[in-house]
């Protein structure tokens, strides 16, 4: 959330308090109240897929809304100045958080690129390796060192330059008048939006080249398109609010730039929320035994099915994610589920050595490896 152009309250006139309290309503109802219970809902609840990379936008969103509203906390968001110490550390706090929030944004967009070539969306069916582990702590972390970065950044620059930060300058919160740093977050930033928005481009171009071979391999479930869409959705509100925000640097629009950023939270929330296994998380009236699914920690010392889009398409009954196969354990539909997997693997029986083998083994696995084989996903 930024704003290269000044915005003065003699500037905003009469309608300095409205966009005040405009402004610290979206910080706050994002922020401080919708985003921390979606991002509760996405870590706790068992009906929604975990997505790390939907996890950390949340965080960074909510990191920016309080620190946009640093000094609502103490009462000083009105009258005289704020004491030097809690401006100068709002300042770079704020004229970091673009690039913190712009930068999960870019890894938010390359979960979605890298979903298409794994059916199982990002779920692993066997325990990460030592290297998977380490790179998703690298994506993780990466838009928060990022953000200390340029904190440190503007902290060095606001210690040497006090008189270069307070509050009249931009008027919603303390800001450091520095230019060359402002513009140069305003410019990456900008850079990095427009890069999540040409990864959204690529797989909606990519998708529609491939639309049968995609959903006949799995690659593209309802599921997965759903969830592009909607990051798609909210990769092009980001977008409008970054040119905003970098067109007001040379062209005055008063209060709208800021107001447009602070509201881009609540858009994250909105369009998230609308997930179906959001909903059935909340509605826990509604919840019945036994439908909650927890694809993430997939039992390693039983051999479980786990549920898959292909056996709605191919007219088979849908296995529950929990069913496991135990000693003497059968019943209709594992039997309906056998008959069908004896016939996609031409009336031929595997053998495993392992337990753990089943996961990668078994006969569809092989099926869908083969058609992966067969096409080129991202070649044109």
């Amino acid at each position: 959330m930024f704003l290269s152009k000044r915005v003065t309250q003699n500037e905003l006139g009469q309608d300095a308090s409205t966009d005040l309290a405009a402004f610290l309503f979206f910080q706050i109802a994002a922020g401080h109240i919708a985003l921390p219970i979606l991002s509760a809902t996405l870590l706790i609840a068992k009906t929604v897929r975990r997505t790390p990379a939907l996890l950390v936008l949340c965080v960074t969103w909510i990191v920016s809304g309080v620190c946009s509203t640093l000094l609502f906390y103490v009462g000083e968001h009105k009258g005289p100045e704020p004491g030097k110490g809690l401006c100068t550390a709002q300042a770079a706090l704020v004229e970091a958080t673009p690039l913190m929030t712009c930068t999960a944004l870019v890894l938010l967009a390359y979960h979605v690129r890298r979903t298409y070539d794994d059916p199982d969306m990002g779920v692993s069916t066997h325990p990460r390796t030592r290297k998977e582990t380490i790179g998703l702590i690298v994506r993780c972390t990466l838009p928060f060192i990022v953000f200390g970065v340029f904190v440190a950044i503007g902290v060095n620059i606001a210690l040497k330059h006090p008189e270069k930060v307070n509050r009249a300058q931009r008027y919603f919160y303390c800001s450091l008048d520095w230019p060359s740093f402002s513009d140069a977050v305003a410019i990456i930033a900008t850079i990095l939006c427009v890069l999540a928005v040409a990864i959204e481009i690529y797989v909606a171009a990519a998708a529609a080249k491939w639309w049968r071979l995609l959903r006949r391999g799995e690659h593209l479930t309802n599921e997965s398109l759903a969830f592009a869409i909607r990051v798609a959705l909210f990769t092009c509100f980001a977008f409008a609010s970054t040119l905003v925000n970098l067109v007001s640097i040379w062209v005055p629009m008063g209060a709208a730039p800021d107001l447009l950023a602070a509201s881009v939270g609540l858009a994250l929330f909105l369009i998230f929320v609308t997930q179906p296994g959001v909903f059935q998380a909340w509605a826990f009236w509604r919840r019945r035994a036994g439908t909650d699914i927890d694809d993430g920690h997939l039992p390693q010392d039983s051999l479980t099915l786990a549920h898959r889009r292909w056996a709605a398409e191919d007219g088979v009954p849908s296995l529950s994610s929990s069913a496991t196969l135990g000693p003497g354990h059968s019943n209709q539909t594992l039997a309906m589920k056998d008959r069908h997997d004896s016939k996609q693997s031409n009336g031929t029986v595997q053998i495993i050595k392992r337990p753990e083998d089943a996961f990668t083994k078994i006969p569809e696995r092989k099926r869908r490896s083969r058609m992966r084989d067969t096409i080129s996903t991202w070649g044109f």
